[in-house]
């Protein structure tokens, strides 16, 4: 039998959501700052988006969602994770009012929006600020630095590869380094510690060029 997912499943119509505030967009989401149940929280909704290595519009969903299951199973969500609140399925009201201000494309690939839902993860909204613009001088920056490095082992022990290393995907909030962004994710095969190792080796590049962030470089 299968484990149960961590993660509960709602409609966003069965959430009283006050406001949508869109924080940002990638080539496959849209990042919004939300007011759910009165409490501030983000919401990151998935374009319906096959690619050439897949025709499943819900890929990048997919990917994202497997993740943030290893790793709230793992106790990560809420440290050096966002935590997760849930999944949503975007009803065709929110769809609808979000197309109507702005705030979404129209979506292709579906003849009905009932025939293909947009789903979204619903977290935490981290209060802190991109690690591309933390000060990482003296021994505060090489703590910090320790810090994002055994944040990303500890993702990577949790069975999840980043996918998409960079300054943008990593937080900073009192102290706490967090790690953003799952949908280019991947899985760390047993036995086999490449990716992992990859991925290590390009975050210690990043880092011991920290004096690029402090000049504006991302």
């Amino acid at each position: 039998m299968a484990d149960p997912d961590p993660i509960p499943h709602f409609s966003s119509a069965d959430l009283h959501i006050a406001s949508w505030e869109r924080l940002d967009h990638g080539g496959h989401s849209f990042v919004f700052k939300v007011s759910i149940n009165d409490a501030l929280s983000v919401v990151k909704i998935f374009r319906l988006q096959p690619t050439s290595a897949s025709p499943d519009p819900y890929l990048y969903f997919t990917r994202e969602l497997g993740s943030h299951q290893r790793l709230v199973a793992a106790g990560l969500a809420g440290t050096h994770t966002p935590r997760i609140h849930g999944v949503l399925r975007i009803s065709p009201a929110h769809e609808a009012l979000l197309l109507s201000e702005g705030k979404l494309p129209p979506m292709r690939r579906r003849r009905k929006v009932a025939d293909r839902p947009l789903m979204a993860v619903w977290m935490e909204l981290i209060p802190g600020r991109r690690l591309a613009v933390v000060d990482m001088a003296g021994e505060a920056g090489r703590a910090l630095r320790l810090q994002v490095e055994g944040a990303l082992e500890k993702v990577h022990a949790a069975g999840v590869l980043q996918g998409d290393v960079k300054w943008r995907n990593i937080m900073v909030a009192d102290g706490r380094a967090v790690w953003l962004d799952f949908s280019n994710a991947g899985v760390v095969e047993a036995g086999t510690a490449g990716g992992a190792a990859e991925e290590m080796e390009k975050l210690r590049w990043m880092l011991g060029r920290y004096e690029r962030v402090q000049g504006g470089i991302v």
